[in-house]
């Protein structure tokens, strides 16, 4: 119920394709005959660096979603070391609707970057991103028969989610809201 739920939020702004295109089929311009040196690579500036970590770490955050909805449980994984506050407590949430209806998840949700704006002169830094959600590897489960679970024909299984997100010193980036 709750992995159903999850799924039914607006699809604006999600590009067509989370990975490389591989249907694209230009040809490559002519081969160089000789290469010209490399110049050196241009400093990254701050926010391209929080850009970076942010992506990573929120990565890191579903990895640590799926297995808690895998078990229907945030016991045994590190789901605290990526969210705290609301995020923290609607998954808390989301793991007891899924255990009174006897339900897990199998698969990983998966998220791309869309974009993000930072306030990185702040004490504790600050990010407000729009990731583009998919959960269309996400199955919901009867725990028990591990048999997939209906769910309505015409779901999203993408859309956009806004995360809040700031920067600690111990752990780098955490998820304090995510809305979609």
């Amino acid at each position: 119920m709750a992995a159903a739920s999850c799924t039914v939020f607006l699809i604006a702004g999600c590009s067509n394709d989370l990975g490389n295109s591989a249907d694209s089929k230009e040809a490559p311009s002519k081969t160089p005959q000789a290469t010209k040196p490399q110049a050196s690579p241009t400093p990254t500036s701050p926010e391209d660096t929080a850009k970076r970590e942010l992506s990573a770490r929120y990565d890191a955050y579903q990895e640590e979603l799926a297995k808690a909805y895998g078990k229907a449980s945030t016991k045994g994984t590190k789901v605290n070391l990526y969210a705290t506050g609301v995020a923290f407590a609607t998954t808390q949430g989301q793991m007891r609707v899924l255990q009174k209806a006897g339900q897990s998840t199998s698969g990983t949700p998966r998220a791309e970057l869309e974009n993000a704006s930072f306030d990185l002169d702040r004490t504790v830094p600050k990010a407000t991103a729009k990731f583009c959600s998919d959960v269309s590897d996400w199955k919901l489960l009867d725990r028990k028969t591990k048999k997939e679970a209906d769910l309505p024909e015409g779901r999203f299984l993408r859309y956009i989610t806004v995360v809040t997100a700031e920067k600690w010193p111990k752990y780098g980036w955490m998820v304090l809201e995510e809305k979609n």
